[in-house]
């Protein structure tokens, strides 16, 4: 319901400290990582929200330097966009969890392989998409008004309600 607001300070953060020092290229793609995590905090794996948001982020990372590099020629991009696609295909009916990381993968994928670069510019993206995502995971759980549960990030009244309904 109000997982959106789980975003907002990994984000705030990451671009107060980016306007002042003349960084906002880098603030945003750093935002981005901080965004997708923040989308995952209703997510488990295995029980567990941490092992699905690190395995993600570590993904996102990956995905985004190999985009990087592999959009730099053509073929093997598109190569690489029809593998990511099989993978999500084939999780589609297995685990929704592992699904809509792998989904989160392709999609940092295909973004970087659009500002294709050298080996340092993709080790550049992958660095400040993971940093993102790891600052995002220590803002979730300490976000006063919000709890993460099984259900989610979610105010602590809802983890409640979810529960009774659950039942």
């Amino acid at each position: 319901m109000l997982l959106g607001l789980c975003c907002l300070p990994a984000i705030i953060v990451v671009f107060l400290a980016g306007f002042p020092l003349n960084q906002v290229p880098a603030a945003s793609v750093m935002a981005s990582g901080a965004l997708t995590l923040a989308f995952g905090a209703n997510k488990t794996w295995g029980d567990s929200s941490f092992s699905l948001l690190l395995t993600t982020c570590v993904g996102l990372a990956f995905s985004s330097w190999l985009g990087c590099l592999t959009g730099n020629v053509t073929p093997v991009y598109i190569a690489g966009a029809m593998l990511y696609a099989g993978l999500y295909v084939s999780l589609a009916n297995v685990d929704n969890s592992a699904w809509w990381m792998v989904l989160q993968w392709s999609i940092a994928y295909l973004v970087s392989g659009y500002y294709a670069g050298s080996l340092e510019h993709a080790a550049d993206r992958a660095a400040l998409t993971g940093a993102g995502g790891l600052l995002q995971m220590v803002f979730i759980p300490g976000f006063p008004a919000f709890s993460v549960s099984p259900q989610g990030c979610q105010p602590p009244f809802m983890a409640d309600v979810l529960s009774r309904h659950a039942a």
